[in-house]
């Protein structure tokens, strides 16, 4: 659906290249677009970096890129960027790339453009994922899945006031799941399964969710090893903001603690 003329580990392309290319891109149009980048494309996972060099109108942008690393989001203009990948660590920008191409930004876009490594495909592959960064009701959080790892269709399963339940059913290679949930909810002994079944692929522990924020959780890896988790926590906007009144009589009720996640295990 998104426009990507990038090949095998492009995603990993956009790492750096806001800040130096801003002005370098073809521009199409007038506007901008909110772009996180996520290296999510290794074999085994968390033991092999996969590191590569990122470049961007000839310059080095990013010459330590790894398994697990994001940077973002970034404001572009709306424009076409030339990219090119090298691999391994402080690569220079020169000869013939292991891979290059261009990555389209549009105006209005807000999406992460991901390296996974799924099965089947002897090579990173690209995901480009919408993020859902509209609004939460007072009290509510979000949850977000990845599925950037070569282990097959899952299902994310845990234990909930006593009761195991299917948090996340029929998850695909490259795809995600965004849920609501309340805020503070404790997941326990979380785990990520094959499908249908409670063959546990990766373990979670335990996971607390986080009123006002979205968790992202990404699994990478299982190509030639382990399959591994990294996550993020991302701040949502209110979709109601309380109006400050001018004066008051009363001393306002202490706020709870924030609930920060926890991924044990």
């Amino acid at each position: 659906m998104k426009r990507i003329a990038l090949i095998a580990v492009a995603a990993l392309v956009a790492v750096g290249l806001v800040p130096a290319t801003a002005g370098a891109g073809t521009d199409t149009g007038t506007g901008t677009g909110q772009v996180t980048i996520v290296h999510d494309a290794t074999y085994n996972a968390p033991t092999d970096p996969f590191t590569v060099t990122v470049c961007a109108g000839g310059e080095v942008i990013d010459g330590d890129f790894n398994w697990g690393e994001t940077i973002g989001p970034l404001t572009l203009p709306a424009s076409t960027i030339p990219v090119a990948i090298y691999g391994g660590a402080d690569a220079p920008c020169e000869g013939e790339p292991a891979i290059g191409g261009d990555l389209i930004i549009e105006a209005g876009d807000d999406i992460t453009v991901a390296a996974v490594w799924l099965s089947g495909e002897g090579q990173p592959s690209i995901a480009i994922w919408e993020n859902d960064s509209s609004c939460f009701d007072e009290g509510q959080g979000r949850l977000t899945a990845r599925h950037g790892a070569a282990i097959g269709t899952v299902d994310v399963i845990g234990t909930i006031a006593g009761s195991e339940q299917v948090i996340i059913s029929n998850l695909e290679e490259g795809a995600q799941s965004i849920i609501d949930v309340p805020g503070g909810l404790v997941v326990e002994d979380a785990a990520i399964v094959a499908t249908g079944t409670g063959d546990v692929l990766i373990p979670l522990g335990d996971i607390t969710t986080v009123p006002g924020f979205n968790i992202v959780v990404y699994a990478g890896g299982g190509a030639d090893g382990d399959a591994d988790v990294f996550n993020g926590l991302i701040e949502l906007e209110p979709c109601e903001v309380p109006v400050e009144p001018t004066t008051t009589t009363t001393t306002a009720a202490a706020q709870p603690a924030v609930v920060t996640p926890a991924f044990t295990g």
